[in-house]
């Protein structure tokens, strides 16, 4: 795009309802897809900043730089930058009404990550709890080589580090994946294939 194209007016309305539409549209809005509409209604590259930034323009550069904010609190900066024209004051109100919509995604997001935790929170206390003492004891045992991958255990040894018979762990085992936070396949005389499928399941294992 050249710099003549750059330097022409936003037509404000227009560019606005575009954004809106983007953040209202089928699809889930996401912030990147909202800062890549709005560098291009603006003819600029676009970005969030996690961190504040020294804005340093290279020759003959353009920045802009609208916080993005939650109430009072700041979650980055959108930085616009283009060669050419300066930004206009239609397009920081642009810039102003992108990062407020950025700001309803990411806190959006938040909220929804968090109930996610919940969830996979109370499956895992569930789950635990569903366990006798020493099964739970017993677990944590055998669960202690699971380093985020699938791993090949070995029941009895488990079972008699923590005093239960080999059959409790078989069942407390069966308990918890159908529970749906771990994986278990046999693979005879080398043990059982175990992947845990909620972390937070160990944290549980040692209330």
């Amino acid at each position: 795009m050249s710099n003549m194209a750059l330097s022409k007016r936003v037509d404000l309305l227009p560019a606005l309802r575009h954004l809106q539409r983007a953040f209202l549209g089928p699809e889930k809005p996401d912030s990147t897809t909202l800062i890549a509409v709005l560098a291009e209604l603006t003819g600029s590259t676009g970005t969030i900043a996690a961190h504040p930034a020294a804005l340093s323009p290279a020759p003959g550069e353009a920045i802009l730089a609208v916080p993005v904010l939650a109430g009072t609190r700041w979650l980055g900066d959108v930085v616009l930058r283009r060669t050419g024209a300066p930004f206009s004051a239609d397009e920081e109100l642009l810039a102003e009404f992108g990062a407020a919509l950025a700001a309803a995604v990411l806190t959006a997001n938040e909220a929804h990550d968090s109930e996610a935790d919940d969830h996979r929170r109370s499956a895992a206390r569930a789950a635990a709890s569903s366990l006798s003492i020493t099964e739970r004891r017993a677990m944590s045992r055998l669960l202690q080589a699971w380093t985020g991958g699938p791993v090949t255990v070995r029941l009895k040894d488990a079972a008699e580090d923590a005093g239960v018979h080999h059959s409790s762990l078989v069942q407390a085992l069966a308990r918890l994946r159908a529970a749906g936070v771990i994986q278990a396949g046999s693979r005879g005389r080398r043990g059982v294939r175990l992947h845990v499928l909620n972390p937070l399941l160990l944290d549980e294992l040692h209330d």
